[in-house]
């Protein structure tokens, strides 16, 4: 428990982390590099005019919100916005969960049962799921046009980790 154990014990961790091509903060690489782009292009959808007058396919408008419309517009076509949500949370569950599938048949020899396997496995999936709930909020809270970001975001994804499984 001193201050020498714990280092010897943070180097032989780094070690074994590089031996097995490991990177322990690979599950916050995309949340980082995306946070930026998100907060730009909120900006962009909520303040320049034209794209807040587009209407997708007619039935979309990118400066609305989906819940104030399905809560204040729900007979008048608020409906199709549940539509628009269940479609951007889809298909962003998707592609954070293909990644996991591809790995998980990369390395199926690769041997998880050791406590702390096990511990970092389930710390891993809680932060990706507390990040799929705050982005499900964002989405239901914001404009539309930022939910057709979050879906064009998870389509360029999911084309990337299978680009990169193959």
């Amino acid at each position: 428990k001193d201050a020498q154990s714990k280092q010897m014990k943070q180097q032989e961790i780094m070690a074994l982390y590089s031996k097995n091509n490991v990177k322990p903060f690979a599950a916050f690489e995309q949340m980082f590099l995306t946070l930026p782009i998100f907060l730009i292009i909120y900006r962009v959808v909520t303040i320049v005019r034209p794209i807040k007058v587009t209407i997708l396919f007619n039935i979309w408008n990118f400066a609305l919100s989906p819940l104030t419309q399905i809560f204040s517009n729900f007979v008048h076509g608020g409906w199709t916005y549940i539509f628009f949500l269940l479609l951007v949370v889809a298909s962003q569950i998707f592609s954070m969960k293909m990644p996991q599938h591809f790995a998980k048949q990369r390395n199926r020899s690769a041997d998880t049962s050791s406590d702390a396997g096990k511990q970092q496995y389930k710390r891993t999936q809680r932060t990706q799921n507390i990040f799929m709930i705050v982005m499900c909020v964002i989405v239901a809270f914001s404009a539309v046009g930022v939910g057709v970001y979050w879906f064009l975001n998870s389509l360029f994804t999911v084309g990337q980790a299978w680009i990169m499984h193959v």
